[in-house]
């Protein structure tokens, strides 16, 4: 009897301090949450003051007028394409002309 009375007991003690654990995570997300909303509209500010100094400047160009017409263009001239060369036979190298010190040579061997 006694150790179902401590079991009890125990499960008790462990479910109030889960709620108490829940509590206190809820409360610091809260607290998070908040300070990254303030920071995050804090940015959001900081970065509107700082594009009036990041130097960007408006285009001056001038705009037409009219509104600009497509011309088509002319066709472009067709190439004249020549025909092809005819092949030629092919021709025998002539021999070349040994020296005399060449021929002298050649005989020694």
């Amino acid at each position: 009897m006694f150790f179902s009375s401590a079991y009890a007991m125990a499960q008790q003690t462990h479910s109030d301090f889960q709620a108490y654990r829940d509590s206190i995570i809820n409360e610091y997300k809260g607290f998070r949450k908040g300070l990254l909303d303030d920071y995050a509209k804090f940015l959001d500010g900081i970065w509107k003051e700082f594009e009036v100094f990041r130097g960007v400047k408006r285009n001056d160009t001038p705009k037409p007028t009219v509104v600009p017409q497509y011309k088509e263009l002319p066709d472009a001239p067709q190439p004249h394409l020549m025909p092809a060369p005819e092949p030629q036979p092919a021709r025998a190298a002539p021999l070349p002309m040994l020296g005399a010190a060449t021929r002298r040579a050649i005989i020694r061997l």
